[in-house]
């Protein structure tokens, strides 16, 4: 046994939720991590709303997206939405951890992109909360895929109302309107993945992916930990 086996023994990490022994990776306790709404049973194949069924949602095949698809690892309601505010809110870097992990499972075998992509978030936001929660996300799923991080070159250039305060699929679309802006930047044929914690209508993760296509990304796939649903 090393040193590292010897102390993770004596002295082992608390559950991430509930404070208990964890029992494997991610920090979390069986009873927690069976309490997950993992959202790998059914889904819109290009926008992973929850569905009762694996076909695309009525917003989908009303106006196909400028990304490809989507991988959530989680529905954000219960356990879920408690690790995403210990994370977002609290500045819990052991819950973004857990969530990265998560992902990096729900992401599998994907062989289809080449740059990860944190969704920029706005200034207000970042200095009221101390760091950038997709970022962080997204340093810890590139390292772990061994994918390369975009650190420059996208920018969010307009500061907007929150999209959590709109309800309905066309306010958030025209809020994210002209926010995010790609420059000097070649993507020129790149496979890129959008990295985010949350995705709620999909229109933030829309208008990035228009830009990134305008800079000449052939393929736009969207990560997020935790999809949640709403009437568009």
């Amino acid at each position: 046994m090393n040193i590292w086996s010897f102390i993770d023994h004596m002295f082992p990490s608390l559950c991430v939720l509930c404070g208990s022994q964890p029992v494997g990776i991610p920090n979390l306790c069986v009873g927690c991590m069976n309490e997950l709404p993992y959202a790998d049973q059914y889904g819109c194949p290009t926008c992973a709303r929850p569905m009762v069924s694996a076909t695309p949602c009525g917003q989908c095949l009303k106006e196909r997206p400028r990304f490809n698809r989507t991988v959530a690892a989680l529905l954000y309601r219960g356990a879920a939405t408690r690790l995403i505010h210990r994370f977002k809110f609290q500045g819990d870097l052991a819950a973004g951890a857990v969530l990265a992990n998560l992902m990096v499972r729900a992401i599998g075998s994907e062989t289809h992109v080449e740059l990860i992509v944190p969704v920029p978030l706005a200034k207000a936001r970042r200095s009221e909360r101390g760091f950038d929660q997709a970022l962080e996300l997204a340093r810890m799923v590139a390292r772990a895929k061994g994918l390369c991080l975009v650190l420059r070159g996208v920018k969010r250039v307009l500061e907007r109302c929150p999209q959590s305060t709109l309800t309905s699929w066309e306010e958030r679309r025209r809020n994210v309107r002209g926010v995010f802006h790609v420059e000097q930047l070649r993507l020129t044929g790149a496979r890129v993945a959008i990295v985010d914690d949350v995705m709620t209508s999909g229109a933030t993760a829309n208008a990035l992916a228009g830009e990134l296509r305008r800079a000449g990304a052939s393929a736009v796939h969207v990560w997020v930990a935790c999809r949640a649903g709403v009437d568009p």
